[in-house]
C-alpha cells in the first residue's frame, strides 16, 4: 500500500481492511481503546470487527462491549482517533497489504 493512501485513513476505513490487516490493527491497539471506539458504531463496523474473531473471542468481545455502554462521546472520538493514528502508522510503515471490499456495499 503506498504512503499516499495512508493519508486518507479514517476509523471507518476498518471495514475495507483485509482480515490480515484488520487483525494487525487490532493487535496493535489496546482492548479498552477498541471497545471504546466500537461504542455507537454501526452494525457493519461491528460485523467487520467480529468477523476476524473466533466464536469464543466474539462472545468475550460482545460481553465486554456491553460493559462500555456508558462511554462518553468524547471518549469514543478519542478512541477512534487513536485507532486511526495506529492505522496511519501501519500504512506509513508499509505493514498494510491490501483492501477487502466485501463490506463496501
Amino acid at each position: 500500500m503506498s504512503k499516499s493512501n495512508a493519508l486518507i485513513f479514517s476509523f471507518e476505513s476498518i471495514v475495507f481492511l483485509s482480515n490480515r490487516d484488520l487483525w494487525l490493527l487490532l493487535s496493535e491497539t489496546d482492548n479498552v481503546t477498541i471497545l471504546q471506539a466500537c461504542q455507537k458504531a454501526d452494525s457493519i463496523m461491528l460485523l467487520r470487527i467480529r468477523s476476524v474473531f473466533t466464536k469464543t473471542a466474539c462472545n468475550y468481545f460482545n460481553d465486554d462491549l456491553n460493559k462500555f455502554m456508558g462511554t462518553s462521546n468524547e471518549e469514543i472520538a478519542q478512541a477512534r482517533e487513536r485507532m486511526t493514528e495506529i492505522l496511519y502508522c501501519l500504512g506509513e510503515q508499509g505493514r498494510l497489504q491490501d483492501w477487502f471490499f466485501e463490506f463496501a456495499n
